[in-house]
């Protein structure tokens, strides 16, 4: 549990427009899904957000989401205890949930730039709003942000509220403090001072100011028996006690956390200390003899290095560490554990993706390259820089077209009655595996899964719902009649029966990439010869004038970009750099 930072770099803050980060609330409602995936409602859930539009953004995306995952609905219904809330940091004081997820929203723009206007934490008080916001979890506070408190320069005018932000990011992201010594040498630290300098003419072994941050305990009485944990924490009424602002700081939430993480406490008043120091002091030994009496594991514990300075490089292997405890369910927060020890930390290695090889076995030899010998070379290059690891693909390099067999829906009971959501989920599963695919063919599929010989009306108002929930949630993207899967790359792919070698149902950019493998193998050729071998690439016989309009309107639309060029004499290539010197 513990704090965390979701840094997410890719994500930008649609800053003078919609003022919301529309990314970031998607991976907020994706972290909200795995939480109730994970606990279901055993741990309590809330979600705060710096602003009104980026709470509204995120309730958006929650109601998408819950359309194309219906089975999610019944944990977001409002009869519960502790139910399921979208508040902003101007209404979410009172509530309080055993694990809170905090979106910032604000962040870098699509130009790169930062603003420094936080809302309402730039105003007075900003920095007290902050922390009602950021100490509703009971357990766990995940913050995400498209920055990282390092990203925000601030100078000494900057608005305590922001102030406080750079710094509270800073920590959530590598548990480190700027500053290690927060606190000067005072009259009120002589107190500490003289319990420190008495416990350790008694024998034991003193840390001072053990942990981070508002839960740092003041002194760490070290088991002798086992030197690797702490036998007692002790709490003065010195700097620590007096910065927190609120008695509930002070007392029940300090405590609570600390005792959660295994710490056995002792009170300590500086008062009590001066007027009656020597039943104090008596007290003060007679629990840690107590303790010493109890039964403890048996077991050795590296002692505990005690360092002043932390260098960067530790300091980014510690972040690292916490990082991977956290994916192995380690409890975040061991920094301010008992049995805490500063040790050689290793980087985490990054996850390697994990290649499928069912459909490469699958792999069918073709004629595609028969054709055109000297394609195979090209078609080759294509391959290794073009097509997915998990594309299926022919001996002579072009992928052939692979129909999507699976969608991982239940198919039952009749089409117009199924949930929408389901049906989006199997129209993204569609174009993933076959995208760009025509609308037409995509309602094809669909149709021919649940048993339909033709779409009607009501199948057709469902699947477009269905395909704008897919478009909504970014995962399909439609260009006029086609649509594509996000990020993934066009290959040009041939179709040797289901679909049919049409060139309507092809997109643009499928086609374009068939006319560059032409002209890569074969340099200039004549236009008419050009649209042939096109079309015989994607596996057609016979090249009729819808075809042939179709790859010629494509062709012309590449000279008119720029990236072909057709020469006087009829000859269609690209602009080579050589005829360009010449």
């Amino acid at each position: 549990m513990g704090l965390k930072l979701i840094h997410l770099p890719e994500t930008v803050y649609d800053r003078g427009k919609t003022a919301t980060n529309r990314a970031e609330a998607k991976a907020v409602i994706k972290e909200v899904f795995d939480h109730y995936h994970k606990y279901g409602n055993t741990k309590s859930l809330g979600v705060g957000t710096f602003n009104v539009r980026q709470q509204q953004a995120i309730l958006e995306e929650l109601e998408l989401q819950l359309k194309l995952n219906p089975s999610m609905e019944k944990y977001f219904k409002g009869n519960q205890g502790e139910h399921f809330f979208v508040k902003n940091l101007e209404t979410i004081q009172g509530d309080e949930r055993d694990v809170i997820m905090v979106s910032v929203g604000y962040g870098f723009d699509a130009e790169g730039r930062l603003s420094h206007n936080f809302g309402p934490v730039n105003q007075d008080g900003g920095e007290r709003r902050l922390n009602v916001l950021l100490t509703r979890a009971r357990e766990k506070c995940l913050i995400f942000s498209n920055f990282r408190g390092k990203d925000l320069h601030l100078n000494s005018t900057a608005p305590f509220g922001l102030r406080a932000l750079k710094e509270f990011l800073e920590y959530a992201d590598d548990k480190i403090l700027s500053h290690q010594e927060q606190f000067p040498n005072t009259a009120d630290d002589a107190f500490e001072g003289a319990v420190y300098e008495f416990l350790t003419e008694h024998g034991y072994e003193i840390h001072r100011r053990v942990g981070c941050a508002g839960f740092r305990v003041d002194l760490a009485v070290v088991d002798p028996e086992y030197p690797g944990r702490y036998l007692l924490g002790i709490s003065c009424d010195g700097p620590m006690y007096q910065t927190s602002r609120v008695a509930r700081d002070r007392d029940r939430l300090r405590q609570q956390i600390l005792k959660g993480l295994g710490w056995n406490l002792h009170r300590l008043w500086a008062t009590d200390w001066y007027r009656n120091r020597v039943e104090v002091q008596k007290r003060l030994l007679a629990t840690i003899e107590e303790l010493l009496q109890e039964e403890r594991a048996d077991e050795v514990i590296p002692p505990v290095e005690v360092e002043t300075v932390l260098t960067e490089e530790v300091s980014s292997d510690l972040a690292e560490e916490i990082d991977s405890q956290l994916e192995e369910g380690v409890p975040e927060t061991d920094s301010l554990s008992p049995t805490n020890e500063i040790t050689d930390l290793n980087p985490v290695e990054s996850e390697k993706s994990v290649t499928t090889s069912d459909q490469q076995d699958e792999e069918k030899p073709t004629s595609s390259s028969a054709d055109f010998p000297e394609l195979e070379e090209v078609l080759e290059l294509q391959k290794e820089t073009s097509t997915p690891e998990n594309e299926d693909t022919s001996e002579g390099g072009l992928s052939e077209y692979m129909v999507c067999e699976d969608t991982g829906v239940p198919v039952s009971g009749e089409f117009h009655n199924q949930p929408v959501g389901d049906i989006a989920r199997a129209a993204m599963k569609v174009v993933e595996v076959e995208g760009p695919i025509h609308y037409d063919e995509l309602v094809k599929r669909i149709r021919t899964f649940w048993g339909l010989s033709r779409a009607g009306r009501r199948v057709k108002s469902v699947m477009k719902e269905a395909i704008t929930l897919g478009v909504m949630d970014g995962q399909i993207i439609q260009k006029g009649e086609f649509l594509y899967y996000k990020d993934a790359p066009v290959v040009v792919r041939r179709r040797t029966g289901n679909p049919p070698a049409k060139m309507d149902l092809i997109s643009p950019e499928e086609i374009a990439g068939a006319v560059r493998i032409i002209l890569e193998s074969q340099y200039a050729t004549q236009k008419d010869e050009l649209i042939k071998e096109v079309s015989r690439l994607f596996g057609a016989k016979v090249t009729r004038g819808p075809a042939i309009n179709r790859i010629k309107g494509v062709i012309e639309d590449m000279i008119q970009k720029g990236e072909i060029e057709e020469r006087p004499d009829g000859m269609v290539d690209f602009i080579r750099e050589e005829m360009i010197q010449n």
